[in-house]
């Protein structure tokens, strides 16, 4: 059973924040896979389950940095379609009459 929920301008403000704790996410994915990038790299290849164990870890940064970016998308979608951009309002104005 599907749920329907109105969305207005006075859902702003938490979608804002939501947003920004999502960058803030991303950030810190980012800084952590550089790091276990660097990491994997000076474990040598002779140790194979040191290097197993890094290649797991970059995976699931790189699958939670993913899950974060899909979200960041969809929750700006959802942004932009209760109050548009200067940018997407000037764009479908453009599109609609040709300016």
């Amino acid at each position: 059973m599907s749920t329907t929920m109105e969305l207005n301008e006075s859902h702003i403000p938490l979608l804002h924040g939501f947003l920004s704790t999502i960058i803030a996410r991303l950030e810190q994915l980012l800084s952590r896979f550089a790091q276990l990038s660097e990491l994997s790299d000076m474990v040598p290849e002779s140790d194979r389950e040191l290097r197993w164990q890094m290649d797991l870890l970059l995976l699931h940064c790189s699958m939670e940095l993913s899950w974060c970016v899909q979200t960041y998308e969809t929750y700006k979608q959802l942004q932009d379609m209760i109050l548009p951009s200067s940018s997407t309002v000037a764009g479908l104005w453009a599109e609609t009459y040709g300016l």
